[in-house]
């Protein structure tokens, strides 16, 4: 396993506005490495579970052994699912659903 001072950071949602495009990213920022991953585009239909749903997959990927980009690949597509369901535990998918 990582030292743990290898494993914070931050995951954040973000933005950055180019022109008139705007690009939606998550990211993750430490002392040795910045990574952007660029959002799953779904149609939202209830985002009570989002955050809750992005926390939890990123940490556990983290935790299983995944690089930080991995994590954040992992974490912005379930939680892309999730808003696309309405509730909150029962929007929250399964591994297999999120598997890449």
């Amino acid at each position: 396993m990582r030292d743990k001072k290898d494993l914070i950071g931050i995951a954040i949602s973000g933005q950055n506005k180019n022109s008139l495009n705007v690009t939606y990213y998550c990211l993750f920022k430490n002392k040795s490495e910045t990574v952007k991953q660029p959002i799953y585009e779904v149609k939202a239909v209830d985002t009570t579970a989002a955050g809750d749903t992005f926390t939890g997959y990123f940490l556990s990927s983290v935790i299983k052994g995944l690089t930080p980009a991995e994590a954040l690949k992992v974490a912005s597509k379930a939680s892309s699912i999730a808003v696309s369901r309405m509730g909150a535990a029962s929007s929250i998918p399964t591994l297999d659903e999120v598997t890449l």
